[in-house]
């Protein structure tokens, strides 16, 4: 906590953004913990609002892929109402479902806790894909990226959301 309170002090008194880029090296953390990469990898990003209806909504389900030709591939699933919800979800699940089938090395990245959080409640409110959601979770197919970042690097931010740090 010293540390990252002096880059914080840094950061303030330069006026500019400090960083220092690599923490000491530990087996299980930062960046070790990062799997081999792999062709089926996903990337994914949700985006909710909590106000919406009884229990909020995901509005947003928004998958990077490397699809055929080794190209970048951006999907989104848009929902603004519960059935939309329930698809989107169901079109997500399945996707990585598909992907982990094709690439037994594939995993899903995310940054924070909230995506794996979201899965399960989704999967509790529409009961709908609790085989697959619990196949991936005792899996560990999901990456939090957000993890390994604070155990690599300290910044001169106070929150390391990943809009704070895309400065670095």
């Amino acid at each position: 906590m010293r540390d990252q309170a002096r880059v914080q002090l840094a950061g303030r008194t330069e006026k500019k953004p400090i960083h220092e880029m690599v923490l000491p090296v530990r087996a299980g953390e930062g960046l070790t913990r990062l799997p081999a990469p792999s062709k089926g990898d996903i990337f994914l990003d949700l985006e909710g609002d909590p106000f919406v209806g009884d229990g909020g909504r995901e509005y947003l389900f928004g998958v990077v892929t490397l699809g055929a030709r080794k190209k970048i591939e951006y999907r989104e699933f848009w929902a603004f109402t519960p059935a939309e919800e329930r698809r989107a979800f169901e079109q997500l699940i399945d996707l990585i479902m598909a992907a982990w089938e094709k690439d037994p090395g594939a995993h899903v990245y995310h940054f924070g806790g909230y995506e794996p959080g979201a899965m399960k409640r989704l999967m509790g409110r529409y009961a709908t894909r609790e085989n697959e959601v619990d196949r991936l979770l005792r899996g560990e197919r999901f990456v939090n990226l957000l993890t390994m970042v604070k155990q690599s690097l300290r910044a001169s931010v106070e929150s390391y959301s990943i809009k704070k740090l895309e400065e670095f």
